[in-house]
């Protein structure tokens, strides 16, 4: 039950890194659009960086869940890297809606 508890952290710290992430690409490229699979225009290394570790520690974080969730574990992983797209979209109808 603690590995569970430690790995939900990780999964939380993870998420925490990628929200910041996606923050910051937003506000690195405030009126343009932000391509879902290729580089934006404005490409901060910093971003790039907590985006890169947060999935590492989120794909680390599958040892502490996979003995109580077993395979269902790396659904938690799949979230937590998808809900930064959330900010993503969210930047990305922001500025069609200013054109």
């Amino acid at each position: 039950m603690t590995s569970t508890l430690i790995g939900f952290a990780v999964l939380a710290v993870s998420l925490a890194f990628g929200l910041a992430s996606a923050a910051w690409f937003s506000a690195a490229n405030p009126g343009e659009r932000l391509p879902y699979s290729a580089r934006p225009a404005h490409n901060p290394m910093g971003a790039i960086v907590l985006r890169a570790v947060g999935v590492g520690i989120s794909i680390f974080a599958v040892q502490f869940t996979q003995p109580q969730f077993g395979y269902w574990s790396v659904l938690f992983v799949l979230i937590v890297i998808a809900l930064p797209l959330v900010i993503t979209r969210a930047h990305n109808r922001r500025v069609l809606g200013e054109a």
